[in-house]
């Protein structure tokens, strides 16, 4: 497993196993919830986005518009 600095560990992963890494069950489902974490930011970004861009539409204030754009 290639070392990510965006996650950070606990525990030294030599010290999880042996071998020095997850079992492969520990390694699928690590897996499978980065990439449902993955699908959940995306869904909240996109439902931000949505929602910054009606309250600029409905709104005069250009902070708004400002939000959505960072």
């Amino acid at each position: 497993m290639e070392k990510d600095p965006h996650i950070v560990r606990l525990s030294p992963v030599e010290k999880l196993t042996p071998g020095g890494e997850l079992p492969k069950r520990l390694t699928d489902v690590e897996r499978l919830a980065e990439e449902e974490l993955e699908q959940l930011i995306n869904k909240l970004l996109d439902s931000a986005d949505d929602k910054l861009f009606d309250m600029a539409d409905r709104s005069s204030e250009v902070i708004f518009f400002h939000a959505m754009r960072q």
